[in-house]
């Protein structure tokens, strides 16, 4: 991140989740990270936006809204990872970027994707470095043979998103590699 970059605290009220508080950070070409807070800070639910926040700030608070309230597939507020991550990490980040709402892919398919097949390892590490979970929909990601894995904010809260988004977990969530459609 720069010097010049900003951030805002948001308390959201998702359907069929509890609050939840997120902190995004964005610069002046757009959102730098983003993390979901497990101990929330002092701030009101339906809070205006200051009217000082940038509009990479307010366009991501909308559209984290709209996704926790069950009304939006597809992120399009700027990223900005210049500065972030190693190569690798930042290809494996924008293969993410191409897993659709509602799917899951494995590791070792997010691997292939990124020209290492037997990488899914290494994949594990990228996606746990994921600036932006969410918007960079890392939660979308299980183990072989449909394990849930591995989330920077906790199993529980990937469970929930995944429900959110209306996958159905069983004992092993299906997978599959045609799942992911494209690298954005």
């Amino acid at each position: 991140m720069n010097l010049s970059s900003s951030s805002l605290d948001l308390l959201l009220r998702p359907i069929r989740l509890a609050p939840m508080a997120i902190r995004i950070v964005a610069g002046a070409r757009g959102i730098q990270s983003l993390e979901l807070l497990r101990k929330p800070p002092v701030i009101r639910p339906g809070r205006p936006l200051p009217r000082a926040v940038s509009p990479h700030l307010a366009h991501a608070a909308r559209e984290l809204t709209l996704y926790f309230e069950g009304r939006l597939r597809r992120f399009t507020v700027p990223v900005d990872l210049s500065g972030q991550g190693t190569d690798f990490q930042r290809r494996v980040w924008r293969v993410l970027q191409g897993i659709p709402y509602g799917s899951v892919v494995s590791y070792a398919c997010v691997a292939s994707r990124v020209g290492m097949p037997r990488g899914a390892r290494a994949v594990g590490g990228a996606v746990g470095r994921n600036p932006l979970p969410v918007i960079i929909p890392c939660h979308r990601v299980v183990g072989s043979e449909g394990r849930l894995t591995g989330f920077s904010s906790g199993l529980d809260l990937k469970v929930l998103l995944l429900e959110l988004e209306g996958v159905l977990l069983s004992p092993q969530v299906r997978t599959s590699d045609r799942e992911v459609v494209g690298t954005a």
